[in-house]
């Protein structure tokens, strides 16, 4: 009976450790020349990422190379229109883990470049 429990929590550990992982991106800030600003990634679940804040929760297609987030807004009932836009983020796993975040819409801000530091928990 000992045996099983102790196999439960080793199994338990085990699949909980295989989604806790983070990205940790810096970026030169835009407001200050020689600061840097930087982001965190982390996971949710297989196909979830989200942000520091966690409302800003993404979608997340990946492969061996690559990490893509995409991050919808569409207006519901009672938005106003302004808010929509789509958010990418893309992490290149092959090269360095350089970052890239981009925004198409009308409340988006510049693009930001950058390279990200894995960090598996």
């Amino acid at each position: 009976m000992k045996f099983i429990f102790i196999f439960i929590f080793f199994l338990i550990n085990l699949c909980f450790s295989a989604l806790a992982e983070s990205y940790h991106c810096y970026y030169q800030c835009g407001y200050e020349k020689n600061s840097e600003c930087s982001l965190y990634y982390h996971r949710k679940s297989q196909n979830t990422f989200y942000e520091e804040k966690k409302w800003r929760t993404y979608n997340a297609q990946e492969n061996d190379e690559h990490l893509l987030l995409i991050r919808n807004r569409f207006p519901e009932k009672g938005d106003l229109p302004e808010v929509l836009f789509v958010e990418i983020v893309h992490i290149d796993k092959l090269d360095n883990f350089k970052f890239m975040k981009n925004c198409v819409g009308n409340v988006c801000d510049k693009s930001i470049l950058g390279k990200c530091i894995f960090i598996e928990n």
